[in-house]
């Protein structure tokens, strides 16, 4: 009886936008490389039993063809985990939800291991994709590493490099094996040695990759960092509009607002946040995700107390002074209501005075040419991407209150 070959794989999320970003991610990477592995690995996947996309998850690692374990954990651990490794001898290797293996990946590392006993496996030459540019990287067996052993650990129950030092080492391939996928997501950066050596012709019937798929999984995490110091000097996190982006804002699909949100939130910071005409919850859920603290919705669809969020039933501007008596003061207000010129100037009327000094109060799709005429007029910015998207309400009118 041969001995199994196990990869490890954490994919423990509880946060909603997180665990979708990481499995739209994980389909273009990881997943279509399990599926097509010539000698399929056994999988121990660590998840959260809250992971709201968890279903979804487990549906799509069973589709690799792999035999799969699910662990279920309470929280995430970089060292120490309990990965179920069963007693004797096992190949027992790790890889991130995000990597891309050669097809032929798990084959070769297990005739090795079943050759080379209680040693260190090491694939060093790989591959690196970061801004649309693949390199080759050599990388002195610290990445993925792998164990053939009888002891029941795993190859991260400490450094890579300490186990390197501690154990006698192979090495499986002279070929490239894996591609190290670099986004925005990864709390190291992209070292210039990552991106010493362009990979050329490198693509072959031993990848199962689709780099344009690739490229949209992973534009919401934002672009990975040049080097250390770059990475240093960026905010953390996801701008406001990869958020927005993530929950299906129609702000950033329909509409080209993005990047005013990103200047706006970059600005202001804001602490309290008010959007009257709520939907499904898109936006909503995308402030919260952004770091505003207290986020307020109010709508006239009594649908919306179902959404798990706080909303406000209303109908604005009817509504507006009961709405003000309850929000307390704001920092950014947003009306993408009835989009009809008499309710949001009535309810601007009202609710600006909500605002702290220096917040900023935001009218979004602003439908007629007289309207914006009229706005301006009245002294707000008006923020026009018409001749850009061909949208006739691709406008937005702001003011900020002094």
């Amino acid at each position: 009886m041969t001995s199994p070959h196990i990869l490890c794989i954490m994919s423990h999320y509880t946060d909603p936008a997180l665990s979708l970003r990481r499995l739209e991610i994980s389909r273009a990477t990881l997943l279509p490389s399990l599926a097509a592995q010539t000698r399929k690995p056994r999988l121990h996947i660590v998840v959260s039993q809250h992971d709201p996309y968890l279903r979804q998850r487990l549906i799509e690692y069973d589709a690799t063809g792999c035999e799969v374990f699910f662990l279920y954990r309470d929280t995430w651990r970089l060292y120490g985990e309990n990965w179920q490794i069963p007693e004797g001898h096992c190949i027992i290797g790790r890889v991130d939800d995000d990597d891309v293996l050669r097809a032929d990946f798990c084959a070769v590392v297990h005739h090795c291991g079943m050759v080379h006993r209680e040693r260190a496996i090491i694939w060093p030459l790989g591959l690196v994709y970061w801004r649309g540019q693949m390199f080759r990287l050599e990388h002195n067996g610290n990445q993925y590493l792998t164990l053939s052993t009888s002891r029941g650990i795993d190859p991260h129950h400490k450094a890579h490099a300490v186990i390197q030092r501690e154990w006698r080492s192979v090495r499986a391939s002279f070929k490239p094996g894996w591609i190290w996928v670099r986004h925005g997501d990864a709390e190291t950066s992209t070292l210039a040695k990552y991106r010493g050596t362009p990979a050329g012709n490198w693509q072959s019937g031993k990848w199962p990759i689709d780099l344009a798929a690739v490229d949209a999984a992973i534009a919401p995490s934002g672009q990975a960092s040049a080097d250390y110091r770059e990475h240093g000097q960026r905010p953390r996190g996801m701008r406001v509009s990869q958020w927005l982006s993530v929950y299906g804002s129609d702000k950033v699909s329909t509409h080209n607002y993005g990047s005013f949100y990103d200047d706006l939130f970059q600005r202001l910071r804001p602490q309290a946040l008010l959007e009257i005409g709520v939907y499904r919850g898109a936006s909503l859920r995308a402030w919260a995700a952004a770091g505003v603290p207290k986020t307020i919705g109010v709508d006239n669809d009594p649908a919306t107390a179902s959404l798990g969020l706080q909303v406000l039933l209303a109908i604005m501007p009817g509504q507006a002074y009961a709405v003000a008596e309850r929000v307390g003061l704001l920092d950014v207000i947003i009306d993408d209501g009835s989009h009809l010129y008499p309710d949001y100037t009535a309810t601007a009327d009202v609710l600006l005075q909500r605002l702290r000094l220096g917040g900023v109060y935001v009218i979004e799709d602003i439908q007629t040419q007289d309207s914006v005429d009229k706005l301006r007029r009245d002294g707000w910015t008006i923020e026009d991407w018409r001749e850009r998207t061909g949208r006739y309400d691709d406008v937005i009118a702001w003011k900020e209150r002094v």
